[in-house]
């Protein structure tokens, strides 16, 4: 090849080279997720790389998504994460789509309508700029993801769980009677507006709760009224009354606790009552056994052997080959 022809293919490639190189305003794609309220459920290094560090965030206790608009993104109380999306490229289109519980919110949307029902399950940004800002709720603990990219093929998968911390409903159940002096309990769970089970329990005693009974007495030991955290579950646990009567237990939400209603939450459930009827159970073993005998007689009396005999000739002559016996 001539010395001309070499240089010619130079600068060919030169040019070309001017063609692809990467643009000045060029960046690597990256996701800030900035909040203050902790990591959920169980790993302190909170990145929401996986369902098992997940961002936590708490669940709205009122119809209204604070984001914490100070300059570091952070609310000890905010229910919104603040996701900063630093772009590949000035030009470049962001999307975002969340699962389960997580709903996200642009700049714009938050500041319009900052409740529950205001946030979307995908958003678009088409906006030039450096950096886009999203904003992520949840109305679970249970955590759901939201996954953010660019036009470019970037990508990134954060998981979100919420902290659920103000209770809203009880959820509890008692029997409908209990033996003379025996005990029963009235058990259950306690849940937040949408059905999510506190992550954060409710002291067991008189902090947490308020107790009244007539007829029956609170049995206040470790073994009998507690909380299992592998459940959720309360149990209180009653003695009832000596006599036959019928008992009142009312469980109720301790007054610092109690929820306020939230329209756009429904009804909230603050207390149950329950009636147990005190009965002796001898006396209905008793009386059961009294009428198993009289239905027994009267069975016999309606089933006599000569009905039986009766029946057993019909039988037989519809059925010569699989004849029965009579009684004799």
């Amino acid at each position: 090849m001539s010395k001309k022809l070499i240089a010619v293919a130079a600068a060919a490639a030169l040019a070309l080279t001017g063609l692809v190189a990467v643009p000045a305003s060029a960046t690597s794609f990256a996701v800030t997720v900035t909040t203050s309220a902790g990591p959920a459920p169980t790993d302190s290094t909170n990145t929401g790389a996986s369902a098992v560090n997940a961002v936590g965030i708490h669940v709205p206790s009122s119809n209204v998504i604070r984001a914490g608009l100070e300059a570091n993104g952070s609310n000890t109380t905010g229910t919104a994460l603040r996701l900063v999306v630093t772009k590949s490229a000035d030009t470049a289109t962001v999307t975002a789509t969340a699962t389960g519980g997580v709903l996200l919110y642009s700049t714009a949307s938050l500041a319009a309508t900052p409740t529950v029902a205001g946030g979307v399950k995908s958003l678009t940004d088409t906006t030039t700029g450096a950096n886009v800002t999203i904003f992520a709720a949840t109305t679970s603990t249970t955590p759901g993801t939201v996954v953010i990219g660019d036009s470019n093929g970037n990508s990134r998968t954060i998981h979100i769980a919420g902290l659920s911390t103000m209770p809203y409903k009880l959820v509890l159940t008692a029997p409908a009677t209990a033996a003379l002096g025996g005990e029963f309990s009235v058990s259950g769970l306690v849940q937040d507006a949408f059905g999510n089970n506190l992550t954060t329990p409710l002291a067991i005693g008189s902090t947490g709760f308020t107790l009244s009974t007539v007829g029956a007495t609170a049995v206040a030991t470790a073994t009998k009224t507690l909380y299992t955290a592998a459940t959720r579950t309360y149990r209180w646990t009653f003695t009832a009354p000596d006599v036959a009567t019928g008992t009142a237990v009312s469980v109720a939400i301790a007054p610092a606790f109690a929820p306020t209603a939230v329209t756009a939450f429904g009804t909230p459930v603050s207390s149950q009552f329950f009636t147990v009827t005190a009965v002796n159970l001898a006396a209905q073993i008793t009386a059961l056994e009294a009428q198993i005998a009289a239905l027994t007689a009267q069975l016999q009396a309606t089933v006599t052997k000569d009905k039986y005999n009766k029946l057993v000739r019909k039988w037989n002559r519809a059925n010569p080959n699989n004849k029965v016996k009579r009684v004799s």
